[in-house]
Parts: C-alpha cells; sequence; structure tokens
C-alpha cells in the first residue's frame, strides 16, 4: 500500500468517524476469486491479464462500501477496493457526498464512477452479472473514475421509469503501457447519460466528450515520435502525437430480462478528432442467456475494431525514409506504430447461484485476432459474493 493510499483512507476514516454521530453507518460489500489459463497461448500469449500459466490475480477483487446520513438530505458514501490486478493495494474507488434535492433529484460530489458502460455502476461486483467479467473488447477503457460533480434526475413517462444523468469533472490517473508507468490528465471531461426502463426492457444512451485530451507516451514511442521529426517529417510526428487532442466516447445499449430469457447487447466507439498513434475503436457485444433453476447459461460474443485514417501521409513519396532511423521507410513503419486491431471473441459460460448472494461461474472463451492471425482459448472461473 502506497502512502497516498494510506493517506485517502486515514482520512476517509476520519471522515466517517466524524459523521458517526449524525446517524447509523451501514456497510456491504463484495468478493471475487477467480482463475483461468490460456491453455492454446503458442499465438496469443496474454488476454484479460492471463497467460498461459494458471493466474488467480486478474479476476480477484474484494471491496467494501461504506454510507453514512450527514443530515435528513446530505449522505457521504465510500468504497475501498483491493484488486489482483492493481498488487491488492487498497484504494477508495468512489469518495464523494449525495445532495437529495427531492425524491426525484440528487447532486454528487467527489470521486465517481466514470459511467461509460451499461455496468459501469457496479463494473467490479462479479455477482450482478451473469458473466465472469463484463466483455473485455467493449470495457476496454483504462479508467473507471473521475473527480468532479454530476447530477441524477429520475422521473416518469406513463409506464417507463427514465433516468438522466449529467456530469463534468476530471481524470488524473496512472496505467501501464510497454511495460511502463504513465500518468495522464483529462480535464473538462463531461458526459450525459439517459436509461429508459419498461418492466422487462431497458435502453441506455451516452455520449462523453474530453476536449483536451492528453495521453503520454511510452519511451520507445516517444523515440519513434522523436525521429520523424528530426529526419524532416515535423508534421507527421505532431499527427501521431496525443496532445490537447478532442476525443469522444459514445454508446447505446439494449438489455432485456423476459421469462428467465436474458438478452443484451451493447455499442461503443472511441472516436477521436484527429488521427494519433491511437486509432478510432468501435466494439460490441451481445449475449443470450437463459435461467434453468439455480442455473443460468449463455452465449457471448464481442467484436472489437481499431481502423488508422493516415491520409496526413498522402502528400509524402512512398520512397520516404526516416534518416534518424537508419533509413526505415516511413508509411510502412509510422503504419505498423499506429494501433490497430479486429478482435473476435466468443463466450460459453454457466453461473450456478448455489446459495443466496454468491455464485460460481465457468467459461470458455474462444479469442481471434483476426489482423495478427493468431487465436486463442480461455479458461476461467470464478467465485462472486456480495454482502
Amino acid at each position: 500500500m502506497t502512502a497516498r493510499h494510506t493517506k485517502t483512507i486515514l482520512l476517509l476514516s476520519l471522515l466517517f468517524t466524524a459523521i458517526s454521530s449524525y446517524g447509523e453507518i451501514t456497510y456491504n460489500g463484495f468478493l471475487s476469486v477467480g482463475g483461468g489459463q490460456l491453455i492454446d497461448d503458442d499465438e496469443i500469449t496474454s488476454y484479460a491479464g492471463f497467460d498461459g500459466k494458471w493466474k488467480s490475480d486478474p479476476d480477484t477483487v474484494f471491496a467494501l462500501q461504506i454510507s453514512a446520513p450527514l443530515s435528513d438530505k446530505l449522505k457521504g458514501t465510500a468504497q475501498f477496493i483491493a484488486k489482483g490486478s492493481d498488487s491488492y493495494n487498497v484504494e477508495a474507488e468512489w469518495a464523494y457526498v449525495t445532495y437529495n434535492i427531492s425524491d426525484q433529484w440528487d447532486v454528487r460530489a467527489g470521486r465517481l464512477r466514470a459511467p461509460l458502460f451499461s455496468y459501469s455502476d457496479f463494473l467490479d461486483v462479479g455477482y450482478a452479472y451473469p458473466f465472469i467479467r463484463p466483455p473485455t473488447e467493449v470495457y476496454r477503457i483504462l479508467f473507471t473514475t473521475i473527480t468532479g460533480v454530476d447530477t441524477l434526475y429520475n422521473t416518469s413517462f406513463g409506464n417507463w421509469d427514465a433516468n438522466f444523468q449529467f456530469y463534468y469533472g476530471r481524470l488524473d490517473a496512472s496505467t501501464f503501457l510497454a511495460g511502463e508507468e504513465l500518468f495522464f490528465d483529462l480535464a473538462d471531461f463531461t458526459g450525459v447519460n439517459a436509461v429508459f426502463t419498461y418492466d422487462w426492457l431497458s435502453f441506455r444512451a451516452t455520449y462523453n466528450l474530453a476536449p483536451k485530451l492528453t495521453i503520454p507516451l511510452p519511451a520507445a514511442a516517444r523515440g519513434l515520435l522523436d525521429a520523424i521529426a528530426g529526419s524532416g517529417f515535423p508534421t507527421v510526428a505532431e499527427a501521431l502525437d496525443v496532445v490537447d487532442e478532442t476525443g469522444a466516447f459514445y454508446g447505446v445499449a439494449m438489455n432485456i430480462d423476459l421469462h428467465d430469457w436474458l438478452l443484451s447487447v451493447e455499442y461503443t466507439e472511441v472516436d477521436f478528432e484527429d488521427q494519433s498513434l491511437f486509432s478510432d475503436d468501435e466494439a460490441w457485444y451481445f449475449l443470450v442467456g437463459k435461467r434453468m433453476g439455480d442455473f443460468t447459461y449463455h452465449i457471448t460474443y464481442e467484436y472489437r475494431k481499431q481502423t488508422p485514417d493516415l491520409g496526413f501521409l498522402d502528400g509524402f513519396a512512398d520512397d520516404s525514409v526516416i534518416a534518424l532511423l537508419g533509413g526505415l521507410p516511413l508509411k510502412p513503419t509510422v503504419l505498423a506504430s499506429v494501433r490497430q486491431a479486429e478482435n473476435n471473441v466468443l463466450t460459453f459460460g454457466v453461473r450456478y447461484d448455489f446459495t443466496p448472494g454468491a455464485s460460481l461461474k465457468v467459461e470458455f472463451a474462444d479469442i481471434e485476432f483476426e489482423n495478427l492471425n493468431q487465436d486463442g482459448t480461455l479458461i476461467s472461473f470464478s467465485v462472486d459474493v456480495v454482502f
């Protein structure tokens, strides 16, 4: 646990100790213990945190959520979480206060979940969905939380319930790219979401915008851009860099839960205003499931495609070379460096609710990277508990 994590936890602990006199503090939490292995890893060597050796960390997580009233209209909420994928460091995933303006309208401020997907509000709660983990090809965004403010408004239209959310905030996080820990900052991050529900049917739409997107690059990528610029192609290096870029994320989803039949479909797209090392990206999944007593069987298909747009290279001759890299050809080198993919994943899974609040899941996933002509098979399981 880092000093930053320790400080955060101590501050939140003091906060909830101080407010406990206003009312009863409530606790709940969840636990997932999983494991998996790529059994055909001669082509695809890693996927969703797994490789050719049995591992349990990627799908293992423990969390405790604490809520307490500060007054009749104000409430504090915090969620502490430890993930195996993050070396079990304890972090405050959520830490916010909620002000209840009316029965239909709430305002929240603090560290909030970034509401990008249908399952964002309970992204880490394995018990809340039929699969072991939300579809990897669709739920591919590197960050999950923002620091800011949002407002939630609930209303009804005839037999339909509607929930509207608007948020504004900032993302300050780190991730690992090419083995390096890189820190990035999304300022003025904003979005709007709408969910419409009618008994067994729900629709969701979301639009999110980052008008000042800057993504730090690993040393190898930075070296490539410097070499391109130093070889007489500064406009190419500038086009590939991600500095003050405008990026948008949007998606739609539908969920059906009718007579023990489940159907879910979700489509998302990442769109950069200008081409960069990160290509435009679209992904979707389709799930069909059937409950049979305590068992739920499902088939899930996922698809993702990253499409580069290298129109900014049209004005350069085909024999242009990067002199500072030993005369490597410009266009093929740039094409090989820009992110591109076409992935398909077909998963067969079963969930067994063996006792209230606990389930066992087993899945077989066939993975195919079409652009690389690679495939593999991931076998995994999880035990998910809520309390």
